[in-house]
């Protein structure tokens, strides 16, 4: 009798268990590499190059979206407008141009770049449409139509298409964030369904990439990076921070219940949790750039060395000896990070230190407050 009663508490014990793991494993996706990041790490850093970029009535940036360096030339996209310097930061010329005609784009949202094919494509958000352009000339090649509503688009070293939806269509026929399709958007596999639908956008960060040969993606309010093939999706990084967490998706509900469109972004940059994040990635290193009640964090994964580091904005300031800093938005093409520096901001934060405490490695003495952001790419 005593060994029947043991026996059934073992079972009891081990359904028990089995149930608790059945509960983490629908919970809790478990990624290849987690990624904690929590107090910060000092660590050195290797500066390849301060890019002061040329101020012109051709080429005047407001906010930069997206920027890569390919072929010893600079792509800078801002709100309106992708511009392309020289590695001296001489503007080259602006590619294409705004309006409604078959060459033009409205609402540039991120570029691709297709060194395979020799072309650089602008997704246009409003009009959702990519535009292709000749990577070395310029010069417009065709501009296509996507036939279904879609936040980005990326190509796939085999060919095919990944789009990015974060919202949900009214009809209900959209479900999916990931949708892979072939080149005549015959949709192929769809990946992560849309738990969270809002037709309030913030910010048009780019969310898929592609890097040595593979795609990966990320969605907002969502800790994982996942790498995107055709016929599967593998979750490659989770990212777990010591202080800060994503607003669970019953309170982004609870917030925009009243209208689809409802701005959730004043209450969200008082409520403690991470407003939005960011992802560059390199052959050698990953960086994260977010922000939590307006405060911006970086935080870095060394892939050679596996170290991780984290700073609030101002301390990476500190140990860069780069003032100014605003964020971090692209890479090189070996491997540096590169970030923004406003010129208004170096002159505010050194003009306005009377003892003299800040010691920026930019001299200020050249530099207007108005000119063009200046680049500083870095690595460790």
């Amino acid at each position: 009798m005593q060994k029947k009663i043991i026996g059934v508490a073992i079972m009891a014990a081990i359904a028990c268990i089995f149930f608790l793991y059945a509960c983490v494993s629908k919970n809790e996706i478990i990624a290849e590499k987690e990624l904690f990041f929590d107090d910060e790490n000092n660590f050195e850093f290797t500066y390849e190059k301060i890019i002061f970029l040329e101020t012109s009535s051709d080429c005047l940036i407001n906010q930069i979206k997206q920027l890569e360096i390919v072929n010893d030339k600079i792509f800078i996209l801002d709100i309106f407008e992708l511009y392309v310097f020289d590695l001296n930061g001489k503007y080259i010329q602006t590619l294409g141009k705004r309006g409604s005609g078959p060459e033009e784009y409205i609402s540039p949202l991120t570029f691709n770049i297709d060194k395979s094919k020799n072309t650089i494509s602008i997704f246009d958000h409003q009009l959702n449409a990519y535009i292709v352009y000749d990577l070395n000339s310029y010069k417009f090649i065709k501009k296509k139509t996507i036939p279904f509503q879609v936040d980005d688009m990326c190509f796939m070293n085999d060919g095919n298409f990944l789009f990015l939806t974060n919202v949900q269509d009214r009809n209900g026929e959209n479900t999916f964030h990931f949708n892979i399709t072939n080149s005549n958007f015959k949709i192929i596999n769809s990946y992560i369904h849309i738990d969270f639908s809002s037709g309030h956008m913030y910010p048009p960060f780019k969310n898929i990439y592609n890097l040595a040969g593979n795609t990966y993606g990320f969605i907002r309010f969502n800790n994982i990076i996942y790498k995107i093939e055709t016929n599967k999706i593998t979750p490659k990084y989770s990212l777990k921070f010591k202080n800060y967490k994503f607003p669970p998706i019953e309170l982004l509900e609870k917030e925009t219940e009243s209208a689809f469109n409802k701005n959730y972004y004043p209450w969200l940059s008082e409520s403690g949790y991470i407003i939005s994040y960011n992802i560059i990635e390199t052959d050698s290193a990953l960086c994260v750039d977010y922000l939590v009640n307006k405060d911006r964090y970086f935080g870095f994964y060394n892939k050679q060395t596996n170290q991780i580091y984290h700073y609030e904005m101002k301390q990476f300031q500190e140990i860069s000896g780069i003032y100014g800093i605003e964020s971090i938005v692209g890479k090189s093409y070996d491997n540096c990070f590169v970030s923004i520096v406003y010129p208004y901001m170096i002159k505010n934060q050194v003009e306005s230190n009377t003892n003299n405490l800040i010691k920026s490695k930019i001299a200020i003495d050249n530099i207007n407050a108005d000119d063009n952001p200046i680049l500083f790419l870095f690595k460790f």
